[in-house]
């Protein structure tokens, strides 16, 4: 039996920020559109699950290892003011580190935005983090994922202030 797969389109958008910034403009279009045709206020939270937002398919962005802080922090902020629901992790699921210390995304960067998309991420990074080749490939230990991992949160992927 076929499972129909929502519809997808392959984006070359500029660095790592700027991919982010366009999950959360993607995703509120499809919100806005959904709204639109159904006569719903858009300006209703996507926490509260209105029925013009049960099932936004979204965007998803993968991006590989090497951008740094700087590239993530702003656009994760603006994201999730969007999406709270968004998500923003690493290769392998973990919140994304804004310490002032680890200045660089060494295991990538997932990010997704819209019912479907999330699905889609935490179903990718769930299946990642199990992988040893993959893990081995990014050089981690996955006894060290399984420790370090968290759920993704707005709150614990927003940006931290320095100490």
């Amino acid at each position: 039996r076929m499972r129909k797969s929502p519809p997808y389109r392959k984006i070359v958008a500029g660095g790592c920020g700027n991919k982010i910034l366009y999950v959360g403009r993607r995703s509120q279009a499809q919100r806005r559109e959904r709204c639109e045709a159904t006569g719903v206020n858009l300006s209703s939270s996507p926490s509260e699950k209105s029925p013009s937002q049960q099932s936004i398919v979204g965007a998803i962005s993968v991006a590989p290892a090497g951008s740094s802080s700087w590239d993530t922090a702003s656009p994760t902020a603006v994201l999730l003011a969007l999406d709270p629901l968004a998500r923003v992790t690493d290769l392998i699921g973990r919140p994304l580190i804004y310490d002032g210390v680890r200045l660089t995304n060494e295991a990538g960067v997932v990010v997704s935005s819209g019912d479907v998309a999330v699905r889609v991420h935490e179903d990718l990074t769930g299946r990642l983090s199990k992988d040893e080749s993959f893990l081995s490939m990014i050089g981690l230990d996955l006894n060290l994922v399984r420790i370090e991992k968290a759920p993704p949160t707005a709150a614990n992927t927003l940006p931290q202030p320095l100490p």
